[in-house]
């Protein structure tokens, strides 16, 4: 009987045809860019914090570089993670310098993984980085991001 009604259904010449207009390519996005910056500044939750910070980065707001700069030094590796992450696909050339410093100190490794992304994003025409760390953390080695065939090289 289900069958029969979706046939009947979607054969039935009609329904109106729809016109769908596709998106345009200059929206604007500050009101929910500034919807999910407050978000990111009042809330307690870190997860509800950490996905903000990464819609922000799906908006390429660039306006957001301060708070995510902020987001850099929160206690939670997931805020941390998708702040840098974020500061990288945003291409926040700024960024360079906080990354590299939260690459000396930071211990947890998802929050290195996206770090090291990052640095290699936001300067993209100055071309990637080798990162290159003699840092010693707790007797382990921090993992080093090494992408032959460039010239620039960070030492950290």
């Amino acid at each position: 009987m289900f069958l029969v009604c979706l046939v009947f259904c979607l054969s039935d010449q009609s329904l109106p045809a729809q016109t769908v207009t596709p998106p345009s390519s200059e929206v604007d996005v500050t009101g929910a860019a500034m919807t999910l910056a407050e978000i990111v500044r009042e809330t307690k939750d870190p997860d509800a914090k950490w996905r903000a910070i990464w819609a922000l980065r799906d908006l390429r707001y660039k306006n957001a570089a301060p708070l995510l700069l902020e987001c850099l030094k929160d206690h939670h590796h997931y805020v941390r993670a998708n702040a840098a992450r974020a500061l990288g696909d945003i291409r926040i050339q700024a960024a360079s310098a906080p990354l590299i410093d939260l690459l000396k100190q930071e211990r947890d490794g998802g929050v290195i993984e996206q770090t090291s992304l990052a640095l290699t994003r936001a300067c993209p025409k100055q071309g990637d980085f080798r990162l290159m760390s003699s840092v010693d953390y707790d007797g382990d080695n921090a993992s080093c991001l090494s992408l032959p065939q460039r010239s620039n090289v960070c030492r950290i």
